[in-house]
């Protein structure tokens, strides 16, 4: 089970894969009944290790490999038709918290498009490159490694710039003792 968002009616949106049965699919489960869970998105591909509903809570958007490769897909929630957001490959859905815009992960950048929400179908402007450079990139199935502030700013994990071939593991004890200290 990998967890997407929350929607505002208080269901946890995640991906499951079922014992047996080939790829993720995209579920729902109402907090209060953790029993009655759904399917929203069940195919035969692999989707949803990074779904994200929109703010108002109307839209999906979620990467599917259903094209052939990883892409972005957005379509009504809780029901909808899919809509393909990107071509060329893509993962790692974000929605500004405004929902006017939705972010996504590309080989080597953060792209971002508007979106445009009139009557009941949902389109997309031409993607624009919102931050290109250093940051870690994720794969398919790790959580996001980026989000985006409510000003509209990235936040982004930088990689490791060095490699001195140590695996050493830090531990620190007692570190509110330290931050009390440090800062009075």
């Amino acid at each position: 089970m990998l967890p997407g968002s929350w929607s505002i009616t208080d269901r946890l949106i995640f991906s499951r894969a079922e014992p047996d049965v080939p790829g993720f699919d995209i579920w729902e489960v109402p907090v209060k009944s953790p029993t009655e869970g759904r399917a929203v998105v069940q195919t035969r591909f692999d989707e949803g290790a990074t779904s994200m509903l929109s703010p108002d809570g109307r839209w999906l958007a979620y990467s599917s490999n259903r094209s052939g490769m990883r892409e972005i897909w957005v379509q009504g929630y809780p029901e909808g038709l899919p809509s393909p957001v990107t071509s060329g490959g893509a993962q790692q859905p974000v929605w500004s918290r405004d929902g006017k815009k939705l972010y996504y992960q590309t080989t080597g950048a953060i792209m971002v498009v508007d979106v445009d929400f009139r009557g009941p179908r949902i389109t997309f402007s031409k993607p624009r490159v919102a931050h290109q450079g250093a940051f870690l990139a994720s794969e398919a199935w790790t959580p996001r490694t980026y989000d985006v502030h409510p000003d509209g700013r990235l936040l982004l994990i930088k990689p490791v710039e060095y490699d001195d071939g140590r695996d050493d593991i830090i531990v620190v004890q007692n570190w509110f003792e330290e931050i009390r200290r440090l800062a009075p």
